[in-house]
């Protein structure tokens, strides 16, 4: 679970932003509290470019940390950095929790290298150290002896954490491994959703196998009022011109070929000496449709149904983003969802990037679950809390964002300025 996440001088943040999970004293929605102290929810409002997306974005970078191959991280990271304060170290830092136990994770990254990477446990209110580099310098904690920590060795453009993966840490018997692996886990278990995001074919076949998983995926699609019945496989006539594209070899192993063309998913295997294709299809009563004549909004939570499956029915540490949330939505079917994401007793928490001001109401959020997005004069990006600001519970939200009263707001110019360009 998130604790907190702090940045500064990437993308669109020039100064340290920290955005926290952490409750405060308010009573409402108490079944929104996980973990004691810990909010399962926030919602980020804000103008178009403020920093909303970016936001999510540079989270997201975590699990870059721990990715294993030939990226150099520094560049990497450097590409993003903020472009008007080149001169500053990049700095993440992360606290959270994992398998029970507290973790802090900083790292700090300049133009030529890794300057700084810290990881350290909490066990009984006392802070203990994992390990800590500086340059290609390393140091681990007293209770990391093993040799395989002694032995790591890495490049400044690599993380350790990433090293440890590359030299086998899950695969090897390491005293006090575990800690290296709650912390990966997590860092690797953050999720993004936007409206663009696309469900990799292999994943849905395999999803479809699950009994539950469809059923799942159908009660969203139908309590959605969408019109949909049913979701299965439709089998189809091969082409020649098809069959002559098709690895033969791989459906000979006994292996399914997965497509996916523009909206529509189609599964290729060998039955009985034939190639056979199924379709995924949407059932509206009797009739049939692939999913690319479905309405944008029914493709989108098709695909969000994925996210969800996992996020609800998996315990342990998730976190998921969710970007421009309620984009093709009807707001009554965003507020259902995040009602329900909010209330999740097995303990994943969301990040939501919203516009819709209907969804700004104290009937969702905790005051402390609202945060905003505005941009400064010199291009650079600010977060700040409701709490900030303190509205009393009886105000109405909505109608105080819309007049300004919190901030993060467009300033679009008149109308007839509009009529003008429009003309």
């Amino acid at each position: 679970m998130l604790i907190d996440f702090s940045v500064s001088n990437f993308s669109s943040f020039k100064d340290k932003i920290t955005l926290s999970m952490e409750k405060t004293s308010i009573q409402k929605h108490k079944e929104h509290i996980i973990g004691g102290n810990l909010l399962s929810g926030v919602g980020i409002y804000g103008a178009n470019a403020s920093g909303k997306t970016n936001l999510l974005h540079t989270i997201t970078m975590l699990s870059e940390f721990t990715a294993i191959g030939d990226r150099d991280i520094v560049a990497f990271i450097n590409s993003n950095r903020f472009m008007l304060n080149n001169d500053a170290p990049v700095e993440f830092e992360v606290n959270f929790i994992s398998n029970g136990f507290k973790y802090n994770y900083k790292i700090s990254i300049s133009k030529d290298e890794i300057s700084n990477e810290e990881l350290y446990f909490a066990e009984k209110n006392k802070k203990n150290l994992i390990f800590k580099r500086t340059g290609v310098e390393k140091e681990f904690g007293k209770l990391f002896t093993d040799n395989f920590y002694k032995n790591c060795s890495f490049s400044k453009n690599r993380t350790l954490l990433s090293k440890m993966i590359m030299d086998g840490i899950f695969d090897n018997d390491v005293k006090n491994k575990q800690h290296i692996l709650n912390a990966i886990h997590f860092l690797r278990s953050i999720g993004y959703f936007d409206p663009k995001t696309q469900i990799n074919p292999l994943y849905v076949y395999h999803n479809f196998k699950f009994p539950e998983f469809k059923k799942f995926l159908l009660d969203l699609l139908v309590q959605a009022d969408f019109g949909i019945t049913d979701v299965d496989f439709k089998k189809l006539d091969v082409p020649q011109t098809t069959l002559m594209r098709l690895d033969l070899a791989a459906l000979t192993r006994g292996e399914v070929l997965c497509r996916q063309e523009d909206e529509d998913y189609y599964f290729f295997s060998l039955e009985n000496g034939r190639v056979v294709c199924r379709q995924l299809v949407m059932f509206h009563g009797d009739a049939q449709f692939p999913t690319n004549r479905e309405s944008a909004g029914t493709i989108k939570l098709f695909k969000l149904g994925f996210m969800l499956y996992s996020f609800k029915k998996t315990e342990g540490s998730k976190l998921l983003l969710l970007d421009e949330f309620d984009n093709l939505f009807h707001p009554f079917l965003s507020k259902v969802l995040l009602k329900s994401l909010l209330n999740n007793p097995m303990g994943g928490q969301i990040i939501a990037v919203l516009h819709n001001t209907l969804l700004l109401s104290h009937d969702i959020w905790r005051v402390d679950e609202i945060w905003f997005t505005e941009k400064d004069s010199d291009g650079s990006s600010r977060l700040y809390p409701l709490t900030d600001i303190n509205p009393r519970f009886d105000k109405d939200l909505e109608k105080d964002y819309i007049n300004g009263r919190y901030g993060a707001v467009p300033f679009l110019g008149g109308e007839q300025v509009w009529q003008e360009i429009i003309k």
